[in-house]
């Protein structure tokens, strides 16, 4: 097959053909992809400063414990592996992965996301080894030539560990890389799932004003039968939560959103539900615009940041929910990342929904839909869809060939 390839090569001019028979010789195995990295080198050479900004974004997806023999590389698969890298030599062990933790990185002005690697570990990676980790990315993506301004992760143990390691505060969250400072994120739909999952067993007050889940259950309860409806959206397995939907963030979002909020307003000047749900209907607001220095964000953060520092979680420990300490968090760190993306990189404006997972989760969604819905692959089919979705964003057409790029998407 290759032969012919090569001899059609002599007589036509056919780039696409060529390009995708080079990627079976690029190195894929755990670790960062130095390939990947030479490839963004070149192609961001040329860019402004601002264009290199990125987000380092990482998180974990469950695999299925299975060992395969590769003939082609004459090697096992599904252990334990950090790759290659001299730091992580003491790291592997001959222990049946669980656990596949994935590292990418994403502009935060200009709209574009990498896959730099991938490592497979049994149970969640400890928060020391993502230090040694995400020390590692830091210093190859700047090597490359990018500008690391945001490490993302949600609210996992290991990685408060890890922020922790690095000596991040809830006042500073952020840590020092040879004169830039880095700031720390955590998902914010994941603390919006939080939020609703910690709603639903306690209650939460503020200033002696109470919010509820029983408040959003009256809320539906009198507008399911409504036509029109007021939150259509809003079903029964939002009020009952059956097993796994707990971990689904549309769930969440659907019942903390803008017209959830406006529709128990709506019932409570009408005197349909109680005065005091005004307290949970208030909880819930919108912003879908870029955060700028004169945009309405600044006022709803210092009031969040207020509203938050006053709330109480009314569980058994007395303690804020590790949920609201992340807000507080997000948001400390949000004011500085504008204000020095603001000063420094001349940027006027700031989208907000870069700072999220969304990019990460869905690579995670292609992966398992890849093998006909296979929800917990092992580590072979996982190391066979990465490696798709690695590359994909890579390949181009040729720029000398006989059709223009199609701006079509499916």
């Amino acid at each position: 097959m290759v032969a012919d390839i090569r001899k059609i090569k002599n007589h036509l001019h056919l780039h696409y053909i060529i390009t995708p028979l080079r990627l079976q010789w690029i190195d894929d195995s755990c670790g960062i992809n130095s390939n990947v990295l030479d490839v963004l080198k070149i192609k961001f050479k040329d860019v402004p400063p601002s264009e290199k900004l990125i987000s380092i974004i990482m998180d974990e997806m469950s695999l299925k414990k299975l060992n395969s023999y590769n003939s082609q590389n004459d090697q096992f698969s599904g252990y334990e592996d950090f790759g290659k890298d001299h730091e992580f030599v003491d790291m592997k062990m001959n222990r049946i992965c669980d656990q596949a933790l994935v590292v990418m990185i994403k502009g935060i002005v200009k709209p574009w996301k990498q896959i730099l690697g991938y490592y497979f570990s049994k149970g969640p990676v400890s928060g020391f080894r993502l230090k040694n980790i995400i020390t590692d990315v830091i210093n190859k993506v700047k090597d490359a030539g990018f500008i690391p301004k945001v490490i993302l992760c949600d609210q996992g143990t290991n990685n408060i560990g890890m922020r922790n390691v690095f000596g991040a505060t809830q006042t500073q969250p952020f840590i020092n890389f040879n004169g830039e400072n880095i700031y720390f994120f955590y998902n914010s739909p994941h603390l919006i799932k939080s939020v609703r999952n910690n709603l639903k067993k306690y209650n939460f007050s503020y200033d002696n004003d109470s919010c509820s889940l029983p408040d959003l259950a009256d809320f539906y309860n009198l507008d399911k039968n409504k036509k029109p409806r007021l939150a259509p959206r809003l079903n029964k397995i939002h009020m009952d939560l059956p097993p796994f939907s707990p971990m689904r963030v549309c769930l969440a979002t659907q019942t903390l959103s803008h017209s959830v909020s406006s529709g128990m307003m709506t019932l409570i000047s009408l005197n349909e539900m109680k005065r005091s749900a005004i307290h949970t209907a208030s909880e819930a607001k919108t912003l879908r615009k870029p955060l700028t220095k004169t945009s309405d964000h600044w006022n709803f953060l210092n009031e969040a940041e207020q509203v938050l520092g006053k709330h109480k979680v009314h569980n058994r420990t007395g303690k804020l929910a590790p949920c609201i300490v992340g807000w507080k968090e997000n948001i400390t760190a949000l004011k500085l990342l504008f204000n020095k993306l603001n000063a420094k990189y001349k940027i006027d404006f700031l989208l907000t929904r870069r700072l999220t997972q969304d990019c990460i989760e869905n690579v995670f969604s292609v992966v398992r839909a890849k093998g006909d819905n296979n929800v917990s692959p092992d580590a072979t089919k996982f190391h066979s869809a990465i490696r798709m979705c690695m590359y994909n964003t890579l390949l181009e057409p040729s720029k000398s060939g006989n059709c223009e790029s199609e701006c079509d998407a499916v």
